[in-house]
């Protein structure tokens, strides 16, 4: 990837997370420009990428009625129990938001608010905490991915493309725009209003603990580009030196290498009703993203023991 685009495309992507990260990632909206030409991709944008290699499959063995009735109660299961469970705590994550933002203009780095101390960490505690955290959100994502990794789709009538939009259903629950927003205004408060050391570790320890948290397990390519961006916005507001981006920008740049393989492979295989081929490219592309999902996590265990551990 060119080193300008590569740095432009980061800074881009940095700043729509806070925003309106989840729209903005929107797969008919997404749009990357590459050697004068724009190339309409789902939804991330990155260098070109050759089409990831489909491995031989073996024909589908048919299950025994009582194997169908297991998986088809697994996938019910989700349906009834786990994505209503998700659904919920996004109602109550957006609630939470709007007790907090009643009013817009409080998303303003002049509001006194903050320039005290114990209302920027208070704040932000109950920021994180109440319409954030998404426990029964990835407990539902863990409950599909199962389902696709130990092929129990078989069973049902789960497609890959349902599959695909379930995910991305269960993506944009517990991520209120305004608590995303409030977040940067906390780190560019510290870099106007010079935040005391100890209010800066405070900060620092409280937004890598929740990080860590908030995406659990959910190794999808949008929340791994949430969690570099978040890291992108500390170094932006001088939480963090300049030179993090180094170890930041690699792994970014794998995960969007992967995707566009990924989306490649998949509209190929989509186009050609290649149905058991998008089941195992999309079990690939979950393994290979857990991969990147391990590298962050020690990336942020890097970050806590590094800085303000003292």
């Amino acid at each position: 990837m060119n080193s300008k685009f590569k740095k432009f495309i980061f800074s881009i992507l940095a700043l729509l997370i806070i925003y309106n990260f989840w729209k903005a990632l929107n797969p008919t909206m997404e749009k990357a420009v590459q050697n004068e030409e724009v190339v309409e991709i789902e939804p991330d944008a990155g260098e070109e990428v050759k089409d990831l290699e489909k491995p031989d499959l073996d024909e589908p063995k048919d299950k025994s009625p009582v194997e169908s009735a297991s998986v088809t109660k697994a996938y019910e299961e989700y349906l009834k129990e786990f994505l209503p469970k998700a659904r919920e705590r996004d109602i109550k994550c957006s609630e939470e938001a709007d007790k907090f933002f009643k009013d817009p203009a409080f998303i303003d780095i002049e509001d006194p608010f903050y320039k005290d101390p114990l209302n920027v960490i208070s704040g932000l505690h109950d920021v994180y905490v109440k319409t954030l955290v998404r426990t029964e959100v990835v407990t539902a994502y863990n409950s599909l991915s199962l389902i696709m990794i130990n092929g129990l789709h078989k069973g049902t009538k789960l497609t890959p493309a349902e599959y695909r939009n379930q995910m991305g259903l269960l993506e944009y629950y517990c991520r209120p725009e305004m608590s995303l927003r409030f977040i940067e205004t906390v780190m560019e408060a510290n870099k106007r209003y010079k935040f005391s050391p100890k209010m800066k570790k405070d900060i620092y320890d409280m937004s890598l603990g929740m990080l860590d948290s908030v995406i659990g397990e959910m190794y999808t390519t949008n929340n791994l580009i949430y969690g570099l961006g978040f890291f992108k916005l500390l170094i932006d507001n001088n939480m963090l030196p300049k030179e993090v981006s180094d170890e930041i920008v690699p792994l970014f740049d794998k995960v969007l290498e992967h995707h566009k393989g990924f989306t490649n492979t998949w509209q190929r295989d989509k186009e050609a009703g290649e149905i058991e081929g998008l089941w195992v490219l999309l079990k690939e592309d979950h393994e290979r993203r857990m991969e990147f999902g391990r590298e962050f996590k020690e990336l942020i265990n890097r970050m806590k023991s590094r800085y303000y551990s003292r």
